[in-house]
C-alpha cells in the first residue's frame, strides 16, 4: 500500500513538474511577443516594461533552470537580458530582435517546446 502511494506521488509530480516547465516556456514567449509588438508601434516606455517583466520572470524561475539546464545556458540568458535591456535604451530593434529570439532558443533548451 505504501509502495503504491509512493509510486503515485513521484507520477504525479513528473506529470506536475512537465506542464510547469511548459507553462513557464509559454509565459516567456508571451513577454517577448509584446515586447517585439510594442517596437514595432515604437512604444519605448512600454517596451521597458516588457524587459522588466522578461526579468522578473527569469529570476522567479532561476531555480528551475539551475536544476533543468547547464550553467552556461542560464547564465547566457541573464547576459541576453541585459543586452535586451540596453537595446531598448537604445531603441535598436535590431538587437532587440536578436535578443529576444537568443532568450527563445535558451528557455527552449532548457524546458522544451511549448505545445500549444
Amino acid at each position: 500500500m505504501v509502495k503504491k502511494l509512493i509510486y503515485m506521488t513521484l507520477i504525479l509530480c513528473i506529470i506536475t513538474g512537465c506542464s510547469a516547465t511548459q507553462e513557464t516556456t509559454k509565459k516567456f514567449n508571451e513577454y517577448l511577443n509584446q515586447l517585439e509588438m510594442s517596437i514595432q508601434t515604437n512604444d519605448w516606455k512600454q517596451a521597458n516594461k516588457q524587459v522588466k517583466k522578461v526579468k522578473k520572470q527569469h529570476d522567479k524561475e532561476l531555480w528551475k533552470m539551475q536544476l533543468l539546464g547547464e550553467d552556461r545556458i542560464y547564465d547566457n540568458i541573464q547576459l541576453s537580458i541585459s543586452h535586451l535591456k540596453a537595446a531598448v535604451k537604445a531603441e535598436n530593434k535590431k538587437e532587440i530582435i536578436k535578443q529576444t529570439e537568443t532568450i527563445r532558443f535558451y528557455v527552449t533548451e532548457i524546458f522544451g517546446k511549448q505545445k500549444d
